[in-house]
């Protein structure tokens, strides 16, 4: 047996039997989920395969809590990854204070990663302090914006230590629902070979403006400079504005790196425009013509870092029908350089019943590109979820894509198919999370 599922496997035992312990306490909670899934397709190297998932978390009282979260694959593709493993402890000191160690999930200018290592975490009225250090490890699918060579170097050492610090700006605020948050760290990164420093700044903003005939104001923003060399590595800024609460304009620019593999249907179908690392900026507006209809448009001009600039434009909608159905669609076009890209997105979802739900989805995409083939692409995804009984759902899944290649002369008929089985375990204690 792979020793991660060795250890999924005593992890599990110890929370289960440390539940066992205080099954007395109303405090005790052991919550989660399991899934096993299982998928074959024939367009990439892993063909069949059963994956085996674990997603738990533990707490006792306000003190202790933990949690872990694993998967297991047998098939043509073996796998195993363990993306959470920790014990988190609240310290009784005059600050409140908290210590969490193990492996455990990070969102910072870095991106979305995992830290095996140590968090340390402070608050005192509207501040909170954060010291952290371990080895950083890039989560699957995700590519941060720190680009290096592969998604597998992306983080720019093996070895960090950072510390990071968030305030609460109450001036600011003109009602009670105004939020302005300011947060300033710095985080080193170190090894093969390499030592790298980073400024990382966030803010956060939410304001109200009633008499202005402005709903609210929303602003999100982070950088990350390199002080080695002075650099803007990353940043990410969001403006949106509110006219009502269902009619917003915003203006967004970031830099994207887009991940390595497409992980869904809509990924694959719609929003994989290209590789590598790109500067985007757009901007969107979105409306409710009607009760049950909503539109908007995002309009984008995209820098990439290698090869030609260019824009896209996607117009989009919602509408939730009399009887029953949801429907969401898109169209949308790409021109960059010698790239050309033309997309139809469609997606209906009905509830049958109470314990089942039925969701169709189906795409089409003309692409002109001179570094891959010119093809045309159809492709259909049906998917089925029933509850068998409270916290058993039974999810099926299937997928058929029909892609003509035009200047070969050739056509590939895609297909996947897949089972899933989701249990949500019934809290121990007193508490259901199902």
């Amino acid at each position: 047996m792979p020793r991660v599922a060795v250890v999924i496997c005593l992890f599990t035992a110890g929370l289960f039997m440390s539940s066992a312990l205080f099954m007395r306490s109303a405090q005790a909670v052991v919550y989660g989920n399991l899934e096993l899934r299982w998928q074959t397709n024939d367009y990439d190297s892993c063909g069949a395969y059963t994956e085996q998932r674990i997603d738990l978390g533990y707490r006792f009282g306000d003190q202790l809590s933990g949690g872990i979260l694993g998967s297991l694959r047998e098939g043509d593709c073996r796998q195993h990854q363990l993306q959470r493993f920790f014990l988190q402890r609240r310290l009784s000191t005059p600050m409140p204070m908290s210590i969490k160690l193990g492996r455990f999930e990070r969102i910072d200018a870095a991106g979305y990663y995992h830290l095996d290592g140590l968090q340390l975490s402070a608050y005192q009225d509207s501040a909170e302090w954060q010291f952290f250090a371990g080895k950083p490890q890039r989560l699957t699918f995700y590519a941060a914006p720190e680009y290096r060579l592969s998604a597998d170097e992306r983080l720019a050492g093996t070895r960090l230590i950072g510390v990071h610090t968030r305030y609460q700006m109450p001036d600011w605020q003109r009602a009670e629902e105004d939020l302005s948050r300011l947060g300033m760290g710095v985080r080193h990164f170190w090894g093969d070979g390499e030592r790298q420093t980073r400024l990382d700044s966030d803010f956060q903003g939410r304001w109200q403006y009633p008499w202005t005939g402005v709903e609210q104001l929303d602003l999100n923003a982070a950088l990350s400079i390199g002080l080695d060399y002075a650099e803007l590595i990353s940043f990410d800024w969001l403006s949106r504005l509110y006219l009502s609460k269902k009619r917003f304009v915003s203006l967004r620019g970031m830099t994207f790196d887009p991940p390595d593999e497409a992980v869904d249907f809509r990924e694959r179908y719609v929003r994989f425009y290209a590789r590598g690392r790109q500067t985007h900026w757009s901007l969107q507006g979105q409306d409710a013509l009607h009760q049950h209809l909503t539109a908007g448009v995002r309009l984008k001009h995209i820098l990439r870092e290698v090869e030609a600039n260019g824009f896209s434009a996607e117009l989009y909608g919602r509408l939730r029908s009399t009887w029953g159905w949801q429907f969401e669609g898109l169209v949308g076009l790409l021109d960059v350089g010698d790239e050309r890209r033309r997309q139809l997105y469609l997606e209906g979802e009905k509830i049958l019943s109470a314990k089942s739900v039925l969701t169709l989805r189906g795409s089409l995409i003309g692409e002109d590109s001179l570094l891959a083939a010119n093809k045309r692409v159809a492709a259909v995804e049906l998917s089925m979820d029933w509850m068998l009984q409270r916290g058993l759902t039974l999810q099926l899944a299937a997928e058929r894509a029909w892609i003509d290649y035009r200047d070969y002369g050739d056509q590939n008929r895609d297909y996947r198919f897949a089972l899933r089985l989701k249990y949500a375990l019934p809290a121990s204690g007193a508490e259901d999370y199902r």
